[in-house]
């Protein structure tokens, strides 16, 4: 399951933290079986590392991020 604004590059009003969707994921994940894939403002490695770690999902999508940086996933970020 993928919880993300999509192509439409929807926001969250009031919500600018990296994994904004994370409160939706988190309810997801809590009720279904299958991987649960977050987005939403994940910028740097340590801020998809930190969502997976609390639980908010199984896979953090980082579509954005890699066509800035295709080494985003190579190069240490703080």
């Amino acid at each position: 399951m993928d919880l993300s604004g999509g192509l439409h590059v929807y926001q969250r009003p009031g919500h600018n933290e990296p994994g904004w969707f994370a409160d939706m994921s988190e309810a997801v994940k809590a009720q279904v079986n299958i991987p649960v894939i977050l987005t939403g403002g994940v910028r740097i490695l340590s801020q998809a590392e930190a969502l997976l770690e609390a639980g908010a999902a199984d896979l953090i999508g980082i579509g954005r991020a890699m066509l800035r940086n295709p080494n985003w996933g190579a190069e240490p970020y703080g």
